[in-house]
């Protein structure tokens, strides 16, 4: 968010007390951050690294049930591919993707969004 979107911050709900349930759901912090888009594509792409353990987990069987935040319920069980975004030269040239070639096209995106909205 590179300092700009202080307020984004200040306006989020207080947390409660340890080992409380926190007090909004990531898909509702990224609805929180949606006015300003950099902010928001900045958070997607953080968001966007739980939703690829999840569906890691769930692809192996460590997870029967997960909820993603970025991807859909079809990504995220390899019913649908995934984003463009993660689309790296090894997915190009195979049908499906190994987890190496997703996790390469993920940080590549990662710092692609990183230029783009200024941040380190």
């Amino acid at each position: 968010m590179g300092g700009r979107h202080y307020y984004l911050v200040t306006s989020l709900p207080r947390l409660g007390d340890l080992g409380t349930p926190p007090p909004m759901t990531l898909r509702d912090l990224l609805e929180h951050v949606a006015p300003a888009p950099a902010a928001a594509q900045g958070v997607a792409t953080v968001l966007l690294s739980d939703d690829l353990m999840k569906r890691q987990a769930v692809l192996v069987g460590e997870m029967p049930q997960a909820e993603a935040t970025v991807l859909t319920a079809d990504q995220l069980h390899d019913r649908q591919p995934l984003p463009d975004s993660l689309v790296g030269p090894a997915r190009e040239a195979a049908e499906v993707a190994t987890v190496d070639a997703v996790w390469d096209a993920y940080f590549h995106h990662a710092a692609e969004v990183a230029r783009q909205v200024g941040s380190s």
